[in-house]
């Protein structure tokens, strides 16, 4: 654990910048007539995203960490099988949009026709 809190701590920095450069995207949202449904399929993320995800874990309250541990577990061990949904997906909506990856905020800038038969 300490290890990871010393990884957490210098990937700060270059998340800020990360989240700098993303504020250049176009701004997206949900515009399809099943919000959510995206969100059952792998977002790829870069190390410094995955860093910032186990930060915002760690912040949470220990039942909250437990119960989206287990949400992490079933989705990315699960997920060829059965869609289970992206751990932070609650109630059809991202609990962390803010701190979103770049995989997530790029998803609405293709276009429906790329969007399906990219995750088919």
């Amino acid at each position: 654990m300490i290890q990871l809190n010393a990884f957490i701590t210098s990937a700060r920095p270059r998340y800020r910048e990360l989240l700098a450069i993303y504020r250049n995207l176009p701004e997206t949202e949900c515009r399809c007539d099943q919000p959510g449904v995206c969100c059952a399929f792998l977002p790829e993320m870069t190390g410094i995203e995955a860093l910032h995800w186990f930060s915002i874990i760690l912040e949470m309250p220990q039942n909250e960490q437990t119960k989206i541990l287990r949400k992490f577990v079933e989705f990315y061990f699960t997920n060829p099988i059965r869609h289970a949904g992206c751990p932070f997906l609650t109630k059809g909506s991202c609990s962390i949009y803010e701190f979103r990856t770049f995989a997530c905020r790029a998803y609405g800038l293709w276009s429906r026709t790329t969007g399906d038969t990219r995750t088919r």
